[in-house]
């Protein structure tokens, strides 16, 4: 259990739900096991308070990601091709970025092909899944 500025917040729930969106996990996730409470009641809930704990959240999965795979989640828009992402990365090395970004990307399910029956079509392209989108606009 975390305090933060006057909020009890259980991170069990927490763990709960960025196991099934970053890794595919199906735990069951219900209000009634989301424990967030205000403890020792505060005279006034300041906006800014909530703000600060959604943030340390948000930097929080944010670092859990590989490094490689956080940045070409900000570059990734739309439907782009390796050497369009590898441009946007200022990269220059194929396998590099193969190795430790799309990959890695891939495999956490953040990121999927737009032909997924032929994967090694000149005309491949990739875009961000749901989960992808969901961590892209959660991390900023």
């Amino acid at each position: 259990m975390a305090d933060f500025s006057g909020f009890a917040l259980t991170l069990v729930y927490l763990e709960r739900f960025f196991a099934n969106l970053l890794l595919g996990e199906n735990n069951e996730l219900k209000s009634r096991y989301l424990l967030v409470g205000l403890h020792d009641e505060p005279e006034s809930l300041v906006p800014s308070s909530r703000e600060q704990v959604g943030e340390q959240v948000r930097e929080q999965v944010a670092s859990a990601l590989p490094k490689g795979v956080a940045r070409l989640l900000k570059v990734l828009k739309g439907e782009m091709s390796v050497l369009d992402m590898m441009m946007a990365l200022k990269l220059g090395g194929r396998r590099n970025f193969l190795e430790k970004y799309l990959t890695p990307a891939t495999e956490l399910s953040l990121v999927e092909m737009t032909q997924p029956n032929s994967p090694r079509s000149s005309t491949q392209k990739y875009r961000l899944t749901p989960k992808g989108l969901a961590v892209k606009v959660g991390g900023k």
